[in-house]
């Protein structure tokens, strides 16, 4: 036992820890929703999406990458991208349709279990070492951000759902973001790094500057341009995806 309590260093429980706060994270963003403090909602997850993002580089950097870890991180993705989302949409505007609006966000956030229930299933037989370059369907982090378009619009004063042929969009929307995290569709990977030539750098760390202003002065509009920005990629990433065979599936 005090052999066991010697070898046990904090630095290795830093990615659980950092799992463990997005999960704050996603609970205080439904948390908010009941309250009707949406932007503050729609931050939580993003802030939570964002450390998902580190806790699995983290375990990789640290060699401390586990089942355990692997297991509490598609758990925490179940709260943070499936049921939080889920309880927002509901209670933002899909309540004004009753019970077919719960059924729409209830289907998104099933979407995002079976996702990651597909995923898990597959350890150990795809490529998880973050080397990829494709997900194969969109990973439910990216779909928890994508999920929110509709909030980005609201919240920029570009569009307000009070009609009911907007809720029909929306709820196309979500329904075919759904079908997507579950298709085979290839999409472009955030963990690939880059190669950047050296004669680019000047201009890439001024369009970092430029968009880090945009960001702090236009989050939601900036948010709402991701959006479209990761649609249109799409159709690139499966064109380059067809030079890719077998496609390496990644974790998310």
């Amino acid at each position: 036992m005090r052999r066991r309590i010697r070898d046990l260093r904090i630095v290795a429980l830093g990615p659980t820890f950092v799992t463990l706060i997005a999960t704050v994270f996603g609970l205080t963003s439904i948390r908010y929703a009941f309250d009707g403090d949406f932007d503050k909602s729609v931050t939580f997850v993003l802030l939570a999406a964002a450390l998902d993002g580190i806790d699995g580089r983290l375990a990789r950097l640290l060699r401390r990458a586990t089942r355990f870890g692997g297991e509490l991180d598609s758990l925490a993705d179940v709260i943070n991208f499936g049921a939080a989302p889920c309880v927002i949409l509901y209670l933002w505007g899909l309540n004004t349709l009753g019970d077919f609006g719960w059924l729409v966000s209830l289907i998104y956030a099933c979407a995002v279990m079976l996702r990651l229930a597909r995923f898990n299933t597959r350890l150990g037989h795809n490529d998880s070492d973050g080397t990829s370059a494709f997900f194969e369907g969109i990973p439910s982090p990216a779909a928890a951000f994508l999920v929110f378009a509709p909030l980005y619009a609201d919240f920029s004063g570009l569009f307000h759902a009070t009609k009911t042929t907007h809720f029909i969009i929306i709820v196309a929307y979500i329904l075919a973001l759904s079908a997507l995290m579950l298709s085979t569709l290839p999409v472009f990977s955030a963990k690939v790094r880059p190669k950047v030539p050296r004669a680019y750098v000047a201009l890439i760390l001024l369009s970092v500057a430029f968009t880090l202003w945009a960001v702090v002065s236009y989050a939601w509009l900036c948010a709402l341009i991701a959006c479209l920005g990761f649609f249109a990629a799409m159709p690139l990433a499966f064109h380059k995806a067809k030079r890719v065979k077998p496609m390496q599936n990644q974790s998310e």
